[in-house]
């Protein structure tokens, strides 16, 4: 081979890459042509390109406002639940020998926290009687019966089962 015939190789080299370049880019921008076109159907129909990117750019941070809204609302209801009774502890019994049928009965009424109440119920043939004792993080200030205590238990169990 020649110095002529090896210059014209490598032009012909050089023309053959840049065809196929040419097309490469001939394609990518046919591509291109049909998304625009696809977009510019969506919506109204003489709304143009940047319009359209325009409005979804407008409606993201629409959303995103909308997002941050609702994350702060979302904390203040995971708020709100962990300080609502939820769980509940409930002894029945018979407080005297007398009585039977299990009138008598101690309830536990607790938050996430272990806070809230224990209602007792003391029944006889002749009275009743009510108590409530406030509770905090399971324990009361005021002295538990045994019922009472069992039914802080229970709900406390509940309580642990979830958390």
């Amino acid at each position: 081979m020649t110095l002529n015939g090896a210059i014209l190789a490598v032009i012909g080299a050089g023309w053959l890459v840049l065809a196929i370049w040419l097309l490469s880019v001939t394609m990518s921008i046919r591509k291109i042509n049909r998304r625009a076109k696809a977009i510019k159907r969506v919506g109204e129909k003489d709304a143009d390109f940047v319009g359209k990117v325009e409005n979804s750019l407008n409606e993201i941070a629409l959303l995103h406002d909308n997002l941050n809204m609702i994350k702060a609302d979302h904390g203040n209801l995971v708020q709100m639940f962990e300080t609502a009774i939820r769980w509940v502890g409930l002894v029945r019994f018979d407080a005297f020998e007398d009585v039977g049928g299990m009138q008598s009965f101690a309830v536990a009424l607790l938050n996430d926290l272990g806070d809230g109440v224990v209602i007792s119920a003391i029944n006889s043939r002749n009275e009743s009687r009510t108590y409530a004792k406030p509770i905090k993080r399971g324990k009361s200030e005021f002295t538990l019966s045994s019922e009472e205590s069992r039914a802080i238990s229970e709900a406390l169990a509940k309580v642990t089962k979830v958390g």
